[in-house]
């Protein structure tokens, strides 16, 4: 009976640990790919302002998204109720989208939306030509202080305040 030659048997072994080292290898850098995929919103400016045409309040916001991958934004929620992004106008965006039947508005990496919606005052004026549906039905003033959350479809929420003037 013949053994096998020490030379063929090394290349064998060396061969294995080839193998695994490679697949370890592969392993790791896939979770340190997921590692670094970052979902981050920064909502960098905010301000209202009142319409008398329509007794409404236009709020604008400014959203960059400084992260890896790309964000949806599929939920607005003032001040603590949820409202539905198809009442809202991107009116400006670099590397953003929106879904036409949704409204749910995604930003690449390194993207910025300009996201304008309504809210409504005490006694708003509906027959006005300028009046546009709010995005929540509730009743603001003057000097009240407004808290919004953009929420993500991964569910990560944005928050930001501002005070109507």
């Amino acid at each position: 009976m013949r053994s096998i030659h020490p030379v063929i048997s090394f290349v064998i072994i060396l061969f294995i640990v080839i193998m695994i080292s490679l697949a370890f290898g592969y392993w790791l850098s896939d979770t340190t790919k997921r590692e670094m995929i970052v979902s981050e919103v920064e909502i960098q400016n905010t301000s209202a302002s009142y319409q008398e045409d329509s007794a409404q309040w236009n709020i604008t916001l400014i959203i960059r998204n400084t992260g890896t991958s790309p964000i949806t934004i599929d939920q607005i929620i003032i001040n603590r109720v949820a409202g539905t992004l198809e009442n809202t106008y991107l009116t400006y965006s670099y590397k953003a989208f929106r879904d036409p039947a949704s409204g749910i508005i995604t930003i690449k990496p390194g993207g910025e939306a300009h996201l304008s919606f309504t809210l409504d005052s005490k006694n708003p004026d509906q027959s006005s030509p300028y009046y546009r549906e709010p995005v929540i039905n509730n009743s603001f003033v003057h000097g009240q202080l407004v808290s919004i959350i953009l929420h993500s479809a991964t569910g990560e929420d944005y928050p930001a305040t501002l005070v109507l003037p």
